[in-house]
């Protein structure tokens, strides 16, 4: 047999195999972990995750984290965050425990300063989603500065701020303050985790063995200070350049770098200096640790791509160590990409703008019939258009129509016809779609639009064309109807018949038995049929009245003053003929 008619033989068996292989790659990752390289750590409740970071049912981003996989710091949740009123329903990771108060102005103290590049907001009622407000004694333009908003959902909408926005005050007022439900304010993502890092040299002895102090002991998430811990690393006492360094698989747009020290001997890290380079070489930002022990350093610089960091000691024969290094940042991605690793395409309404890295927010809004994170959720139902903000028109079958366009697609209800069924029907047309044509034994071929019904009648009710009132069996709800109204007529023919003959016979015998004296009268007097109660025929009388319209008209008033009921509830059978008309 040849390999390419195993191969035919055995597609089922071979797509099994890839599945379970893709299966295996995603789960390569130690738990906790995720991504292509296992480069990002889980930030869920539970500490575990999906292969793309995402959460379990049930499970939400652990205190201090938010957004796209749970990746983006939130500093409403750092230590020495101080918020007024009190902050808690609005950092409690529940997006329907709301300020139940009527809270005007929310402000933000953080412990330093911090460069934010967006905010989430979650609100109890949509329309006042975008009645919030934001100053900032820090940064008295910033309304300006944090101005692009991406709606989520109904409930859920981002802000977005320009570069090296930089604040440690805020304030949030306006109405739409009382209604916030949840608030999150990204500090960005730290992007050195699990990066290729390298050091000068690497301490050990007899009872601490190299794994305790090596390199990647920096980048492996754990801010530890306690070198038993295995989370620090350690150059050699005789090293005359300890140096530690960091090297991003591609450029990151950074703006924070927090370095954590070893406790004890935190005075090792003093005049320590660190050098950013971009990808040419060029050296972006430098800073000296200051001659001051602390448990650990944050940093602030210029938002800058950097590609490479050296941290190290100017002077020699001093130990380096390092037990975390965080940089804060974003990925620098091409043209129309984003997300983490630059993996996805934007979906932006004007096709020739990028989108923003972390969530793929459009600055025109997403492409019509899409919203949410990334514009690539569709639209609900009864909606479209960018952002999916437009409503489907009501007088779309099920209000269902489109996401891209708006067009109907069921087409219209009865008395609107075109593709967003808001064209009232032209004259003369009715039914769904105007498909129908009103009847040419109306008056002036005249209908209403929505049933059929002829108009230019005194009463409301239908006028005919002349020679046709009585039972013309024409059809004015379509043929199903004009077959009933002929049917019912034949009935009402019949019926009529049967009881004039029943009383001609009666009449008959009546008059063979009247005396003598009394033939004369009974011969000469007028002869007029017997009232019949209505509901004891059909439901049609010769006009093609039907009975609910009967018994609903009111009396009129004679030009003499005389109550007159048109027609009465009880009437006599007249001497009809049947016309049929042809439409």
């Amino acid at each position: 047999m040849c390999f390419s008619t195993w191969i035919l033989r055995n597609q089922f068996l071979i797509a099994i195999i890839a599945i379970l292989g893709s299966a295996v790659i995603v789960q390569a990752c130690d738990p906790g972990w995720f991504g292509s390289k296992c480069q990002y750590k889980c930030h869920c409740s539970s500490g575990n995750c999906d292969g793309r970071g995402e959460c379990s049912t049930g499970d939400v981003c652990a205190g201090g984290w938010f957004g796209p996989a749970c990746q983006y710091q939130d500093l409403l949740s750092m230590p020495g965050t101080i918020a007024t009123p009190t902050a808690s329903p609005i950092t409690d990771r529940d997006d329907f425990t709301c300020f139940t108060s009527d809270v005007n102005t929310l402000t933000i103290n953080f412990i330093r300063m911090y460069p934010i590049t967006w905010i989430r907001f979650n609100v109890q009622l949509s329309d006042l989603m975008k009645s919030i407000t934001l100053v900032s004694a820090d940064n008295p333009d910033i309304s300006q500065r944090c101005n692009m908003s991406s709606r989520i959902d109904d409930r859920t909408m981002d802000l977005f701020c320009d570069n090296d926005v930089i604040v440690q005050e805020l304030a949030f007022y306006g109405k739409g303050v009382k209604s916030l439900c949840s608030l999150y304010i990204s500090g960005g993502r730290n992007v050195a985790l699990r990066q290729s890092v390298t050091q000068s040299s690497t301490w050990s002895d007899a009872t601490y063995p190299e794994t305790m102090s090596r390199a990647n002991n920096a980048v492996d998430g754990n801010t530890s200070g306690n070198f038993s811990h295995s989370s620090c690393t350690h150059t050699l006492v005789n090293d005359t350049a300890p140096n530690w360094n960091v090297t991003f698989s591609t450029p990151q747009l950074v703006n924070r770098y927090v370095l954590y020290n070893r406790v004890p001997n935190q005075e090792r890290l003093i005049d320590v200096q660190l050098s950013s380079l971009n990808a040419d070489g060029t050296t972006v930002f430098s800073y000296t640790v200051p001659n001051v022990s602390l448990a650990s350093y944050s940093v602030i610089s210029p938002t800058q791509p950097v590609a490479f960091i050296k941290i190290f000691k100017p002077l020699g024969n001093i130990i380096l160590t390092l037990c975390e290094v965080e940089v804060y940042g974003d990925s620098v991605c091409p043209h129309k990409t984003y997300g983490l690793e630059c993996d996805k395409s934007c979906n932006c309404e004007n096709k020739t703008e990028t989108c923003l890295v972390a969530t793929g927010a459009c600055p025109s809004g997403c492409a019509a019939g899409s919203y949410g994170d990334g514009c690539h959720s569709s639209c609900p139902a009864q909606s479209w258009g960018p952002d999916c903000l437009s409503l489907c028109s009501v007088f779309c079958v099920n209000q269902s129509c489109l996401p891209e366009n708006g067009a109907c697609v069921y087409g219209c209800v009865p008395g609107y016809k075109g593709t967003y069924c808001v064209d009232a029907c032209p004259l003369r047309r009715w039914g769904q779609d105007c498909k129908e044509y009103c009847s040419d034994q109306c008056l002036d071929q005249t209908c209403n639009r929505f049933n059929g019904v002829c108009n230019n009648s005194s009463d409301d009710r239908f006028t005919y064309v002349n020679g046709t009132q009585g039972c013309s069996c024409d059809d004015r709800f379509g043929m199903g109807f004009g077959i009933g109204i002929a049917v019912s007529c034949v009935v009402g023919l019949v019926i009529a018949g049967i009881i004039s003959c029943i009383f001609k016979r009666r009449h008959q015998n009546a008059k063979q038995d009247v005396p003598d004296g009394n033939r004369d009268s009974a011969n000469n007097g007028p002869q007029r049929l017997p009232m019949h109660n209505y509901d004891t025929l059909n439901a049609y009388d010769s006009k093609g009245y039907d009975k609910a319209t009967e018994l609903n008209v009111t009396n009129k008033t004679s030009s003499t003053g005389v109550s007159e009921a048109e027609p009465s509830h009880y009437y006599e059978i007249p001497d009809i003929e049947c016309v049929r008309s042809e439409t």
